[in-house]
């Protein structure tokens, strides 16, 4: 597989519904690597983007900065290591499953967390306050999984949990697939009866709306905790499920049952990912009261959801949102200074919506720099050939294509594109 190139430039799309959508491109191979992580740091704002041999981070100022093995400041870093950040109020830390736990404190690694030589596997990386959470395997032929939770001054193996921890102030919780167990340092780590939360296929409890968990997060300026799954969102508060979730019986607009991620912005709103019966994402949109607004999908932005990584929202209220080729985001009054100080590169393009009922809009840089645009099929065979324009109907049936832009007879981008 080829890898993720995240490059350095910025285009300005002008797009439909009076929204002004501003994306940052990732130029460079058309096979990329899939992320292992699209995250925001919450204490600086940073945007960090991770392949699984590559990082990108975009500083709060707008500089950008790539790390790669060859670059000596990540050396551990290899293809199928999957690394993952989580945040403290006073570092930046990133986990190796193999490996260890690392701090990355000025972007220089140091090995805070060893797993060398032993039979331990991390499962996954999170955060609360000063403290680090990191599930592992102790071995990758035993259902037995721990965690550890490191703090700079120490390191304190506790507990057992097969997923991950999700911590916010004294509210703790590990969460094992379709349930969820309750930590409390009065209790032995070992009384499961005391830590399991009802929350599981097989209780009776009235408020379990049913249904494979996909995301959890906590409000940002509350302690219950929001779990999205594919029925709807649950509420979790004080170790236990509140009589209150979101589902397409009780709000109205909601794009589907099946909510992939949730977030919360700078104000408290509850912002959603929602996804298909085949779990891929096709919608964003935010909560207000009990109706769904702000609905974000391929018709009105120029998201690819066919190669969706992500939703995060900063501590000023922005959306950023992730697909294969672009890191997007919606000019607002809150928007950082530096999307309109970066001078753009290279020409770049935006193809919406994807999937398409047949018709497609073109957004170009500079179109000057663009001659045609080429229809495809998978086979590399060539349909129809179309001059630089801003829309276009494509005539074809349903199925998958490529798209080739030209420029003097050089083909210099190609895009999927799926014709419903």
């Amino acid at each position: 597989m080829k890898v993720l190139t995240i490059l350095l430039s910025l285009s300005i799309l002008n797009l439909v519904q009076a929204q002004n959508w501003r994306s940052i491109p990732e130029m460079g191979t058309y096979q990329r690597a899939a992320y292992s992580q699209f995250v925001i740091d919450p204490y600086t704002n940073n945007i960090w983007l991770n392949a699984e041999d590559q990082v990108c981070v975009i500083e709060n100022d707008g500089n950008m900065r790539v790390f790669t093995p060859l670059s000596g400041e990540i050396s551990n870093l290899q293809l199928w290591n999957n690394l993952t950040f989580s945040f403290t109020p006073g570092g930046t830390y990133f986990a190796i499953p193999i490996t260890g736990l690392y701090s990355f404190d000025n972007y220089s690694e140091q090995l805070e967390y060893n797993l060398a030589n032993t039979q331990n596997f991390l499962e996954s990386i999170s955060s609360n306050e000063d403290t680090i959470y990191l599930g592992f395997d102790p071995s990758p032929f035993s259902t037995a999984y721990s965690y550890i939770m490191y703090t700079p001054s120490s390191t304190i193996t506790t507990g057992k949990v097969r997923d991950e921890i999700i911590a916010k102030g004294n509210q703790k919780y590990g969460r094992n697939g379709d349930t969820f167990l309750r930590y409390s340092d009065g209790h032995s780590l070992t009384d499961l009866s005391y830590y399991l939360i009802h929350f599981n296929p097989s209780n009776a409890d009235p408020d379990y709306i049913g249904g494979s968990m996909h995301d959890q997060t906590f409000q940002r300026l509350g302690d219950t905790l929001f779990i999205g799954g594919e029925l709807g969102i649950s509420l979790i508060y004080n170790n236990d499920l509140l009589p209150i979730n979101y589902t397409p019986q009780n709000t109205t607009n909601m794009p589907s049952a099946n909510v992939l991620e949730v977030e919360f912005d700078n104000t408290d709103q509850l912002w959603a990912v929602f996804g298909d019966t085949q779990d891929q994402a096709f919608a964003i949109a935010r909560l207000d009261g009990t109706n769904w607004v702000d609905v974000y999908d391929s018709n009105n932005s120029p998201i690819d959801f066919s190669s969706f990584y992500g939703l995060e929202i900063d501590t000023a209220g922005n959306l950023w949102i992730n697909d294969e080729d672009f890191l997007h985001t919606i000019e607002n009054p809150n928007s950082p200074a530096w999307l309109h100080t970066i001078k753009l590169e290279k020409p770049t393009l935006s193809i919406y919506p994807n999937p398409t009922q047949g018709k497609i809009s073109i957004a170009f840089s500079n179109e000057a720099d663009f001659d045609s645009v080429e229809l495809v099929d998978l086979h590399g065979r060539s349909i129809q050939t179309y001059k630089a324009q801003k829309q276009i109907s494509l005539g074809v049936k349903s199925g998958a294509y490529f798209l080739r832009i030209h420029k003097e007879d050089e083909v210099i981008e190609t895009r999927k594109i799926i014709v419903k």
